[in-house]
């Protein structure tokens, strides 16, 4: 291997614009290469073609002696310009985002996003992972304006829209999205086959279904304890188990499957939550919020941790490839 990425005569424009004229050069094993010029000069444009999320006018580049593949993305990272971090995305729902989608190029591809809620995940898919257009669904007109609202004042207007659906079948046709995306909604829709089946309907051939939900450790029955901790949510929510989900993704036609529990981080992690709300965040946030509705979702905490202990409450991330 001479190089580890070729660039030949890379050409791009945007309308009357010419970024990029004749780019060529070769960055060998075992360097550090760096690309110099000024502001507008084209050095995040090169870097956006190179991993294929802006597509040249003409030109061509190789990774590792080979044309560009999937693949060789998967072994790359890359963080053009500055790191998209939502301060309407916590840290660390930013971070399950990432964890959820580890391994799945969203370069250039159009996206469903089942439950969209104010549009936060999709502004970070878009800009952080560079996927050509996402379409965000949710049931609440509330979150869908403000969704709207934030496309145009800070979002990528241009590669975001946001529609309102109803309860039943995904209003696509088939073959509609390379990938369908989903965060914490799946939980309410109580038919997992049904939803799968659509899921597989309107995506493309090779398409992925990628989503992170709340699932419960077992079929049957809630036991008291999720049940105590369900009602407190004060949510519908529909949960199934590892087994049931992988049964509807099977059925439905997808392979490659996976489902990963996340239980054991989120314990940690909703233990650390808990100590911070009983702790240094609770003045200032009964200041801010009230004390009842302060010490009301700490109840809700402590309930949930039973729950998350007993192995019951499973975080947990899900995918499968359409073939």
């Amino acid at each position: 291997m001479s190089s580890i990425l070729s660039i030949q005569s890379v050409t791009k424009s945007y309308g009357p614009i010419r970024a990029l004229h004749q780019v060529s050069f070769d960055v060998p094993p075992g360097s550090v290469f760096g690309v110099l010029g000024p502001n507008g000069s084209g050095k995040t444009t090169l870097l956006g073609v190179v991993m294929d999320v802006l597509k040249a006018g003409s030109g061509s580049y190789s990774w590792f002696g080979e044309p560009p593949s999937e693949k060789q993305r998967q072994q790359i990272g890359t963080l053009l310009e500055t790191p998209n971090f939502y301060h309407y995305l916590s840290g660390e729902k930013n971070l399950q985002v990432a964890a959820a989608i580890k391994g799945i190029s969203f370069a250039g591809k159009t996206v469903l996003d089942i439950g969209c809620s104010v549009g936060g995940v999709d502004f970070l898919l878009c800009e952080t992972h560079g996927a050509r257009y996402v379409t965000g669904i949710d049931v609440e007109d509330t979150v869908l304006a403000t969704a709207r609202a934030r496309a145009q004042e800070k979002g990528p207007a241009d590669r975001c829209g946001f529609v309102k659906v109803w309860p039943g079948p995904l209003p696509f046709p088939p073959e509609s999205f390379d990938i369908v995306f989903s965060k914490d909604a799946v939980v309410h829709i109580p038919d997992k086959h049904a939803l799968m089946r659509d899921v597989f309907r309107i995506l493309k051939p090779g398409g992925w279904f990628v989503a992170s939900d709340w699932l419960i450790g077992h079929d049957g029955d809630p036991s008291p304890e999720m049940k105590t901790y369900i009602a407190a949510e004060g949510l519908d929510f529909g949960m199934a188990s590892p087994k049931r989900y992988r049964a509807a993704l099977t059925e439905a036609g997808f392979g490659n499957i996976g489902i990963e529990s996340r239980n054991g981080w989120y314990r940690e992690t909703a233990r650390q939550e808990i100590a911070q709300m009983q702790g240094p965040l609770y003045g200032p946030a009964v200041e801010r919020l009230g004390k009842e509705f302060v010490d009301h979702n700490i109840d809700i905490w402590r309930k949930m941790l039973v729950v998350l202990d007993t192995g019951e409450h499973c975080p947990t991330h899900l995918r499968g490839r359409k073939p």
